[in-house]
């Protein structure tokens, strides 16, 4: 009998790359026009009877939105349906944390990320392909060096299937064909 099962790597001598460069994107603090449509966009979600108009508070915050996106799209490839929550999530924390996610401290990623995807799901009521969004934006876009916490075992092996966390065994993209 032989074997049919072929392991294609990518050379070892061929430089990981980040799949998301950070520095194209505008890292700046909030504005007051930013910092402004983050507390409407926190009154939106609680679903107030105050008149605000969505439209000028995502026009307001769309820079944030494509980096998010980016790092959305690297693990759900052909998925849309969440990159919306994902966003919101960010936003939402932004405020809590009062400056942008480029800003966070590792603690403030560790905070938004939970201890569990039971508490995740607890505190956002989002379920585990947002969570593994904030884990990927916490290292691409928050200069985390490794996965926000060693307790995330299944969330590395998870990340480990995709290119996104060097040192991990994700810089070669080990595939079976």
């Amino acid at each position: 009998m032989s074997n049919n099962l072929q392991i294609s790597t990518v050379s070892s001598c061929v430089p990981w790359q980040m799949p998301v460069d950070p520095t194209v994107y505008d890292r700046r603090g909030l504005s007051a026009s930013e910092w402004q449509a983050l507390e409407l966009d926190f009154q939106l979600s609680v679903k107030t009877p105050r008149p605000i108009d969505p439209l000028a508070v995502r026009t307001a915050l769309a820079r944030f939105d494509a980096p998010l996106a980016d790092v959305f799209h690297l693990r759900h490839q052909g998925s849309a349906d969440l990159v919306h929550d994902v966003q919101h999530l960010f936003r939402s924390e932004m405020g809590r944390h009062q400056k942008t996610f480029w800003e966070w401290t590792p603690q403030e990623w560790q905070a938004t990320l939970c201890p569990t995807p039971a508490l995740f799901l607890k505190r956002y009521g989002k379920w585990e392909n947002v969570r593994m969004t904030v884990m990927d934006a916490a290292y691409l876009l928050g200069n985390m060096s490794e996965p926000p916490s060693r307790r995330h075992r299944k969330e590395r092996r998870e990340c480990r299937s995709r290119v996104l966390w060097p040192g991990t065994g994700a810089c070669t993209m080990h595939q079976i064909v």
